[in-house]
């Protein structure tokens, strides 16, 4: 599904929003402001993906869209330092069905894969920031750079990086 269309991201807004909120409340007891400012943070994050062209297509993106919000949920209480419930374990409420799901899983693995090719300090950079779910900040100041803009810019090379060998990796396992 094609998601570049903004009005569409704009009807997406309005339709997923009690579902959300009903999912961060009853999964996470969060309360009913907290779960507004994570779906409004979500959201934002979903329209910037998109406009920054991150991300241009999706089969599932409510998939996709709950997935951010179970980040900033964690993100939320790993600020607040309350203690949460393995994230892994807990279900996205989505219509995929079986296929999918498998699918998503085999895709999560081949990337961790790859990722163990990566020597430090891409293979570390990106598993703080996209598995430990560490601020630009905190990995700034563990890998000893001089501050959050060099970790940027340092991600971003190694996000290119994992997408060359990505692609590399697909490319070589189908033509098997």
């Amino acid at each position: 599904m094609l998601i570049n269309d903004e009005e569409f991201l704009r009807w997406l807004y309005g339709e997923w929003r009690n579902d959300f909120r009903s999912w961060c409340e009853k999964k996470y007891q969060l309360t009913a402001s907290e779960s507004s400012e994570i779906y409004q943070d979500a959201f934002l994050q979903l329209f910037m993906n998109v406009r920054e062209r991150k991300v241009s297509e999706l089969e599932h993106p409510r998939t996709y869209f709950f997935g951010i919000g179970k980040n900033l949920i964690r993100q939320h209480y790993k600020r607040s330092g309350k203690q949460m419930e393995d994230l892994d374990n807990v279900e996205i409420p989505d219509n995929a069905d079986y296929l999918t799901n498998r699918l998503q899983t085999e895709q999560r693995e081949e990337v961790i894969k790859v990722l163990n090719y990566f020597g430090d300090p891409c293979r570390k950079l990106l598993l703080m920031f996209y598995y430990e779910q560490y601020s630009h900040e905190v990995i700034a100041e563990r890998m000893g750079y001089k501050n959050d803009q060099v970790v940027k810019k340092k991600k971003s090379l190694c996000m290119s990086e994992l997408r060359k060998l990505w692609k590399d990796y697909r490319l070589k396992n189908t033509q098997q």
